[in-house]
Formats: C-alpha cells, structure tokens, sequence
C-alpha cells in the first residue's frame, strides 16, 4: 500500500513539473514572438506569420508587392525571417528607430540595409541602439542606398479623371512586382494642394524602391488642375509617363456626388472644404434654376475630358499618355492591364488568375495575391434618380467634349453618342 502511494506521489509530481515546464516554454515562446514582431510605421506582423506562409497577408502590413512575390516564389525567404536569423529583424521600436524613418522600407531592403550596418559598416546591432537618433537615421539611409533603394520621385502618374475608375487601376497595378507605389496608395494631392511643401516633401511620401522599379501616384485631381502639367515636367522631368481613366461623364459626375456629399459627413472639415461645392440634391449642383447645365460646377467641369487632354498635350506627348475606358477597366480588367504592362515597358505579369468577378457587386476585384476590391461599402450612396429630360440635357452638353476626344485620341467610347 505504501509503494502504491510513493508511486502515485511521484507521478503527480512529474506530471506537474512537466505542466510547468510546459507553461514556461509556452510563455517563452511568446515573449520570443512579441520580440520578432517587426514594426513598419503602425504596422506589426510575426514571422511565424511568415513561416506558416501567409503571404496574402503581407501587403497589408506595409511590404512591397515585389517582396510578397519574392518571398512566395523563393523557397529559402521563409528562412531569410527564421528565429535564427531574426537579429535582421529587431523590432524597430526596440531598436530606438523613428516609425517615420522605416515607414515605406519593404521588408527585403529592410534586411539587406540591417545586413549592411553589421558587415559592411561594421557596426553591431548593439552600437545601432545605442546610437542618437540623427546618427541611427543617417547610419540606415546610407545602408539603404548601399543595397540600391531609396525614395524616387514618380515615373508614371494617374492624373485623373475623378471617379472614373482610377481606383481600380491603382490596386491592380500596385500588385505589379516591378511597380512602387505612394506610402499607404495615399493620393498625394503635391501638385494641385500640398505644392508649397516642397519637392522633398513630395518625395518622402513614397516608398524606397529600386532604379529596376517604376515608381507609381494616382491623383485623380491634377487632370482638372490647371498647373499641374507645367508643374510635373518642370519639377520631375518631360519623361514622366501619363495615365488618364475615363468614364461616361453623366455616370461620372453622379458617382462625384455621391462621394463628396459622403466626404462631407464622414471625414475632416479641413478635406470637406476642399471638396466641390454640391447642394442638397445633384440636380440642383450641376442644374442651373432655368434647368440649363451648370457649366461652373466642378462636377460638371470634370467630364469636359478633351478640353483639360488639350492642356496636358501642352507640356506631353500623345505617346506618353496612355487613355483607359474606365468601363473597360471593369469589364476586361486583363486586357487594360495588359495595355498598361506594354505602355510602361513592364514584364507581362497579369494573368486571368489575378481577376475574380464579384457577384453582388457586379465588378472584377484582385483576388491574386490578395483580395481586394475598390469598392466601400461604408459609402455607398442611393442611386441617383434623373428625368429622362434632365438626363438628356446633360449628354447633349457633353456630347461635342466626347466626340473632341475620340478624334484627339483614334479612339472610340460606347458611352460618346449617348
């Protein structure tokens, strides 16, 4: 009887010395992976994330969709953000790093510059920590430029038009391995309302990328800014390549109101106010009180797409304008983006894979490597309801515009002879 307890005894005590045990290396682990989490600006991910392959997940937090592809198509990334080599990826606020300055470095050119302060600067990583912010900066730009990224001012710009689709285009081309986008796919808005702040300015709000990579902006607003053209070739060069989306301008300018009456109640006062001036209804914005067109109307302005084309073939080429049906865009998204890859000079990349319809929402989203759609559902507006008269009057107004630009451009619209 007393062997059986002495043997009862020490199978407890086992048992619980194996629980804790247990516990501690859990807890362990734990720390290990809030200490491997890598911070870009306010984003944190793990690289058990990484590891168990959740690649649809990356471009959510900050990396390039060239170093998702990269580490999808290399079979030893996953070993590149392993806990032994995890020194790479010290956590930035651990590090005393400035969110701001890591803000836009691809998680790739993050660990080559980290590669470079240990064994080309020969610095450690406990000398990087230790040292003031101003010479951390310098000491991880300079190791940035050394492995080949730094932050370019665009080479191609989506100027516009406003609604039109341009959306759309951004999601599909930022998925481009050989495309660098605007930190966070922000519209910048430098040449129509930040253009005071500075050229420096301007190129701080990109992400670092390579001299292999196009660098990529979408602004919907310069198309219709009168300076903008003189001021991109002025302050970035006479090379810079145009996309410009286009739509019906009816369908355009509902889908503007709708948007701006939305930004009106949702966001700051400070972006209300740039915003177009709109009244209670869209036939009172965009008709005058004896029901003509009201030809003043930035809504209406917008859709006058061959008068603002006439000002930008000022300062650029027809050929280095490239003109997308935003219907098109829509509709066959592979055959637009296709276009967009042989005007950039990009490497064919796009498949029919990368597409996927949306049923309920009647559009092509990405769906390869992630899934996203341009469409929010947080802002979506009631269908705007016109009089067969009213809705006349406008095509009728836009009519001459559509035709204008048919002939500038070779190039028919279904929706010109409405």
């Amino acid at each position: 009887m007393i062997a059986v307890k002495k043997l009862f005894f020490c199978v407890v005590t086992i048992s619980v010395f194996l629980c804790v045990v247990m516990y501690c290396l859990m807890q362990r682990k734990n720390s290990q992976v809030i200490r491997d989490s890598v911070q870009y600006g306010s984003r944190v991910f793990t690289p058990d994330r990484v590891i168990e392959n959740n690649l649809n997940d990356l471009a959510h937090y900050g990396l390039s969709q060239l170093q998702v592809d990269s580490f999808r198509n290399d079979s030893a990334s996953p070993a590149l953000i392993s806990r032994q080599n995890i020194s790479f990826y010290q956590n930035v606020k651990g590090l005393g790093m400035d969110s701001q300055m890591t803000n836009g470095v691809p998680i790739e050119a993050h660990r080559l510059a980290m590669t470079a302060i240990q064994n080309v600067e020969h610095i450690n990583i406990g000398d990087f920590v230790k040292m003031k912010a101003d010479e951390q900066n310098s000491t991880y730009i300079k190791a940035l430029k050394l492995v080949g990224y730094t932050k370019r001012l665009p080479t191609v710009i989506n100027i516009g038009a406003k609604k039109a689709g341009t959306t759309a285009l951004q999601i599909f081309l930022s998925s481009h391995p050989q495309i660098a986008s605007s930190l966070n796919h922000m519209e910048i808005h430098y040449f129509d309302w930040n253009y005071d702040k500075g050229i420096d300015y301007y190129r701080s709000r990109f992400q670092y990328s390579k001299e292999s990579q196009e660098v990529f902006e979408k602004t919907p607003r310069y198309f219709i800014t009168e300076e903008a053209p003189r001021r991109i070739k002025e302050d970035i060069s006479p090379n810079v390549k145009i996309i410009l989306v286009v739509r019906d301008p009816v369908k355009r300018a509902m889908s503007d109101y709708n948007h701006v009456r939305w930004v009106k109640r949702s966001l700051s006062t400070q972006l209300a106010l740039r915003e177009p001036h709109t009244e209670d209804t869209f036939e009172k914005t965009v008709f005058t009180k004896n029901g003509e067109v009201n030809a003043d109307s930035e809504l209406v302005h917008a859709g006058k797409y061959a008068m603002h084309l006439k000002r930008w073939l000022e300062y650029f080429p027809l050929n280095q304008i490239l003109v997308l049906d935003g219907i098109e865009l829509s509709t066959y998204p592979l055959t637009q983006m296709r276009k967009v890859e042989q005007f950039l000079g990009l490497q064919p990349y796009f498949t029919q894979e990368h597409f996927g319809y949306h049923e309920k929402l009647h559009v092509y989203c990405l769906v390869k490597p992630v899934n996203k759609c341009r469409y929010n559902s947080n802002h979506k507006s009631p269908e705007i309801i016109l009089s067969d008269g009213l809705r006349n009057t406008l095509y009728d107004f836009y009519r001459a515009y559509n035709r204008e630009l048919e002939e500038m451009l070779n190039q028919t619209f279904a929706w010109s002879n409405l």
